[in-house]
């Protein structure tokens, strides 16, 4: 029987979907093996990067991790991870669907960014309030909170047209599409290069 061109995608998606989640195991075990020999900063970045890699898969364990990371970084006063730990609450709750919990947790973060003159970390807070309100269908918040966002990225970082580019380099898939970035984001390609 031949195979149709939806049939293809199909197959195409669930391979590459298996070879994404192989990865981001693989990248989670190498994060847990750095986490006996880690101490202060270190220790709250890698424990925050744990619960991220489990956003999609485990939510309790996002949770603890992000649990663990708070607890270090406000004994060590490391406000920044601390304001890290409490987006990944949030987004644990976010991928459950507990929207009000969600944004409690958000406000937490962004308040704890506000406070250590994190402005980036801010803005992303924002950016993820926005969307809560998005997946709720009030719109006007939504873009009331995009738009604050978008005033921090450009009065810290200037005009912008995608996420980071120091995000970008740790990132194992990049997808562009729509434009010659070679061409129009000469930092971003530099970043995608690594």
């Amino acid at each position: 029987m031949p195979k149709t061109p939806d049939t293809c995608l199909l197959i195409l998606t669930v391979l590459l979907s298996a070879s994404a989640a192989f990865a981001q195991s693989k990248k989670t075990d190498s994060l847990l093996s750095l986490l006996s020999t880690a101490n202060d900063t270190t220790k709250v970045n890698l424990l925050n990067q744990i619960s991220s890699s489990y956003w999609y898969e485990d939510p309790v364990k996002t949770f603890e991790y992000a649990k663990q990371a708070a607890e270090l970084g406000e004994k060590i006063d490391f406000k920044k991870g601390v304001a890290t730990a409490y987006n990944n609450t949030g987004v644990g709750y976010y991928q459950q669907n507990n929207y009000d919990s969600a944004l409690l947790w958000y406000e937490k973060a962004r308040a704890k960014h506000k406070e250590a003159g994190n402005f980036k970390g801010e803005a992303y807070i924002l950016n993820n309030t926005g969307l809560i309100y998005w997946k709720q269908g009030e719109m006007p918040t939504a873009v009331e909170y995009y738009m604050k966002a978008l005033k921090i990225w450009e009065t810290t970082l200037g005009p912008v047209g995608c996420m980071d580019p120091d995000d970008i380099a740790a990132s194992e898939l990049i997808v562009v599409w729509g434009c010659d970035v070679k061409a129009v984001n000469v930092h971003l390609w530099q970043k995608m290069e690594q």
